[in-house]
């Protein structure tokens, strides 16, 4: 192999493997060389230090997380924002609960400063994307609701995922309110259920 893209997407994808199998900590370049057969040296002439290595995993596994959200973005049906903030809540669920042995070895307590640098990279990725696409839908259709948007949903995010670590068994209800309070979310001809009286709420529930 001497295309030098290619090289470097193998180092990666070698070193994402081994984190699986062994741990952040634990993974050495001579894992990785072992695993594709290559020098040490070759390591080093792409990724120079561990921190170079990690960080490049790190792109990689934020760059498929920010993909899983433009698909929900193209998958959402327009004009219901219900609908959408509630798939929108089980995907984050989904995304903090995850059964990847990277993401569950990035929590280990010893990672903490690794975990730190990839929560800042995730939510300010993630903050983009939502902007750029689902954040200019809504306010072509409704107008923006909230001022610094930005900030908004940094806080938003942030809070959702320190949420769901501390109190893993917290209902998808309780973190839709968060969010659509939080966001000052409109749909026409519809009140969120927040916004309802608790006999309100019992009766919607029972004519659904």
């Amino acid at each position: 192999m001497n295309d030098p893209d290619e090289r470097r997407a193998e180092i990666i994808s070698a070193t994402r493997e081994l984190f699986r199998e062994k741990g952040l900590r634990a993974t050495t370049y001579g894992d990785v060389a072992t695993r594709l057969g290559i020098t040490r040296g070759l390591i080093y002439h792409y990724f120079p230090t561990r921190d170079d290595l990690i960080d490049a995993a790190l792109a990689e596994f934020t760059a498929e997380i920010v993909d899983s959200v433009a698909r929900w973005d193209a998958q959402r049906e327009r004009g219901h924002v219900r609908d959408a903030l509630r798939s929108a809540v089980g995907l984050i669920r989904r995304l903090v609960h995850t059964n990847d042995p990277f993401a569950e070895d990035l929590n280990n307590p010893d990672n903490a400063r690794v975990y730190a640098l990839f929560l800042d990279r995730v939510v300010e990725a993630v903050t983009q994307e939502l902007e750029a696409r689902t954040v200019r839908a809504y306010a072509d259709a409704y107008g923006l609701p909230i001022s610094h948007t930005h900030e908004t949903f940094l806080v938003l995010i942030y809070g959702l995922i320190a949420l769901l670590r501390a109190r893993p068994e917290v209902s998808d209800d309780v973190l839709f309110d968060i969010a659509w309070s939080t966001l000052h979310l409109e749909e026409p001809g519809e009140e969120p259920p927040s916004q309802l009286p608790s006999d309100g709420r019992a009766a919607a529930a029972e004519e659904r």
